[in-house]
């Protein structure tokens, strides 16, 4: 699965198995292994190549059909019964509070 995208998005976007290579540091030999499936990258290689194909590593994977990162849906911070959260960990109570009173202009809880 791996070296199917990659070898897709590669000649989608015009790059040769050199010049991808170049990028990423490695010989164009390797990208070739790679699209083979002979050979796995690093994931810090998979990350590298998903930044340069804007997409994500999931995609490149096969864990997703979807290429792109979806745009998070829109949220009511009215709406009490929403959970947000912030880098994996839940946003406390009052900072969503205090985000609600910055988007309405004001830094005082009475305004």
């Amino acid at each position: 699965m791996f070296g199917e995208r990659l070898r897709s998005l590669r000649t989608e976007h015009d790059y040769t198995q050199e010049s991808l290579g170049e990028k990423l540091g490695v010989s164009p030999k390797t990208v070739g292994t790679w699209e083979r499936g002979t050979r796995e990258p690093s994931i810090d290689k998979i990350n590298q190549i998903a930044a340069i194909f804007d997409t994500t590593a999931d995609y490149l994977l096969g864990r997703t059909n979807s290429r792109y990162v979806s745009a998070p849906s829109a949220v009511d911070l009215a709406d009490k019964n929403v959970i947000m959260s912030f880098e994996g960990r839940p946003i406390p109570p009052e900072d969503i509070e205090l985000m609600r009173r910055l988007l309405r202009g004001s830094k005082k809880d009475d305004e």
